[in-house]
């Protein structure tokens, strides 16, 4: 058995997932660029990490992975990109396994796939999926909803932070300078930490057919 996840913040999803699965269970993490990997002397032997792209993954990859998680690329890709990313998703999955995608239910529209987590169903669906199911839940924000709500707004705000360059590209007229970004962020998590803020939370799994 192999699972594969694409990156999001520091990689804790797979690096947990190590430590709940039997080492004989592979596992690969991939990001562009290898700056927010786990230091190698704190990596479980099973796990591997490596630099690609979800748009264009290695060829021996094709039919390997019973598992592929993947989160919060609503910063990353654009709407023309979405589905040649699903494509290699699916090519990727053994016959038989399974795509975890994870998304906030919307977002901003900066050129980006605002939508993406309401649109994961039918994306998945027209990928070759089948049996989809989709779970939507709302998350809390800040300290009102406990260790969930703080522990959701630093992943909130981290994923704000660590997509500065992707967002500034996409909406210089918002904001005009990283200055000027880091002072929104700065203010956003304030009112974070002092109102009863959520978000929508939405997980897609699809099968892919023997």
């Amino acid at each position: 058995m192999e699972i594969n996840s694409w990156m999001h913040f520091t990689g804790h999803w797979i690096v947990e997932v190590a430590d709940e699965v039997p080492d004989s269970v592979q596992l690969e993490g991939i990001d562009i660029e290898s700056r927010l990997f786990p230091p190698v002397e704190s990596r479980p032997k099973n796990l591997d990490f490596s630099i690609h792209s979800v748009l264009s993954l290695p060829p021996e990859w094709t039919d390997r992975f019973t598992v592929v998680h993947q989160r919060l690329l609503v910063l990353a890709l654009r709407s023309t990109e979405w589905p040649v990313a699903l494509k290699e998703l699916y090519r990727v999955t053994r016959p038989g396994g399974w795509v975890q995608l994870c998304e906030f239910a919307s977002f901003p529209k900066i050129g980006l796939q605002f939508d993406c987590g309401q649109r994961l169903e039918p994306m998945l669906r027209d990928a070759g999926f089948v049996d989809v199911h989709v779970d939507s839940r709302t998350c809390p924000l800040g300290e009102w909803g406990g260790e969930l709500g703080i522990m959701a707004q630093r992943n909130v705000v981290t994923v704000w932070r660590t997509m500065m360059p992707t967002i500034l590209n996409a909406a210089r007229d918002i904001w005009g300078s990283e200055e000027e970004f880091n002072g929104f962020i700065d203010r956003v998590e304030i009112e974070l930490g002092e109102s009863e803020s959520s978000y929508q939370w939405v997980v897609c799994l699809g099968r892919k057919p023997l």
